[in-house]
């Protein structure tokens, strides 16, 4: 009984959480292609597999060129392997945020 109190306590992002190496590889990326790394939060994350590829979205906070914090969403492509993500297809992986594709996050 009281494991299952204190486990009502935990935040539902650590009940919930998604936590692969697609993921992984997505936010690295994602990182990479933001004016500030350091203020990326995660806010969601879904995966799912389409016609033999694998897809992770990531609602993120991150501050733009002028430091306002704006929500973005990531959208990485990776290649299936066996039903596994393989490689990060970085060619069809994009960030959007209210500008459009890579429009104004991009270093």
């Amino acid at each position: 009984m009281r494991l299952l109190s204190t486990l009502s306590m935990l935040p539902i992002s650590l009940l919930s959480g998604c936590s692969s190496e697609a993921v992984n590889k997505c936010e690295a990326w994602i990182k990479g292609q933001v004016k500030s790394p350091g203020s990326y939060h995660q806010a969601e994350v879904s995966e799912t597999n389409y016609q033999q590829s694998h897809f992770v979205t990531i609602k993120f906070d991150s501050q733009n060129g002028f430091g306002a914090l704006i929500r973005s969403e990531g959208i990485c492509k990776f290649k299936d392997e066996n039903g596994a993500p393989g490689e990060l297809d970085q060619t069809q992986s994009t960030v959007i945020d209210g500008s459009g594709p890579l429009g104004g996050l991009t270093r």
